[in-house]
């Protein structure tokens, strides 16, 4: 397993299997993602035998407080049952591996949420596809986003660090040492997105209750996830960014000291993008002889080819 295997809408990858045989390719998941990442392609609509090219379906309730069903627009056909057995069938024959899914967003199959539902042939409700709901119900440890989002860069790269990290966390050994390095190399990322679970995790990493290496390493692994779906803000990003700042100041001048504080400020005031101060100081990390600072994978918790916080 050397690259994280992400769970993706089939149509998302360029393959003609929408209802009307095109596709809806996403460039950026086709022409950079996937140089550092695999992809488990699905479509639930494909694989209720639906075929291309087909009638359109869509998401409807009969009764207002009724439950949601999925019909074809022209013959009216209830299709619920079928996708709802298919939703159980794909779930079943994913990969054990995943790190992620990419779904197809306003699908009345893959949609996680805002799909239109519809009440006596108006949009009534929004709610989530037959088969993202399905899967959003079996509480996974692995992010879920829809393509939509990925055009954010914030919650692009947010998604992309949850990848990673499931993926790194995932490849770990039910070794202590291991554990406490791995812990160690993620200090400043777990502090960006929640402090007191990097607390946590790191009295879990210390084994001061003496656990079994094996139940040490699944608590860790589920509670680091759990620090990664916490929100990263801008103040959470400043204080990991003062952190990082401390290990530097030793071999700074006075001037240079009050200037990145002076940035780290500006930056939680949203008044300084993050690549103006990444770029700082990733040269002040490069040049330092703190080795401790280099291992961090604040900066790039993903692969470095990847640049998503160019963006940011």
């Amino acid at each position: 397993m050397k690259k994280p295997l992400i769970g993706i809408s089939s149509c998302l990858l360029g393959n003609n299997v929408r209802y009307d045989g095109t596709h809806k390719k996403y460039n950026w998941v086709v022409d950079e993602l996937s140089l550092y990442a695999d992809f488990h392609p699905i479509c639930p609509e494909m694989e209720m035998g639906l075929g291309v090219p087909r009638e359109t379906v869509r998401l409807e309730k009969k009764e207002k407080d009724g439950p949601v069903q999925m019909v074809s627009n022209k013959n009216k056909t209830n299709l619920t049952q079928l996708a709802k057995d298919t939703a159980n069938v794909l779930y079943e024959s994913l990969p054990s591996h995943l790190d992620g899914f990419i779904l197809k967003k306003d699908s009345p199959s893959c949609g996680p949420e805002r799909v239109k539902i519809y009440y006596k042939d108006m949009p009534f409700e929004k709610g989530a596809g037959i088969f993202a709901d399905h899967l959003l119900k079996k509480s996974l440890d692995y992010p879920i986003i829809h393509e939509g989002r990925l055009h954010n860069p914030e919650l692009r790269e947010d998604f992309i660090i949850r990848v990673w990290g499931h993926f790194n966390v995932h490849k770990l050994k039910a070794k202590i040492s291991d554990i406490q390095n791995f812990h160690k190399k993620y200090k400043f990322v777990l502090l960006s997105f929640d402090e007191p679970s990097f607390r946590e995790l790191g009295r879990i990493s210390a084994n001061n209750k003496n656990r079994e290496p094996e139940e040490v390493l699944q608590l860790y692994q589920k509670t680091f996830m759990q620090a990664l779906f916490q929100t990263r803000t801008r103040k959470k990003q400043a204080n990991a960014l003062q952190h990082i700042y401390g290990f530097l100041k030793n071999e700074l001048k006075e001037k240079e000291k009050k200037n990145i504080l002076k940035l780290i400020d500006r930056y939680k005031e949203n008044n300084l993008p993050f690549v103006a101060l990444a770029t700082m100081m990733q040269h002040l990390i490069d040049i330092s002889s703190n080795d401790y600072i280099k291992d961090q994978y604040y900066f790039f918790p993903y692969p470095e080819e990847l640049e998503l916080f160019l963006d940011l």
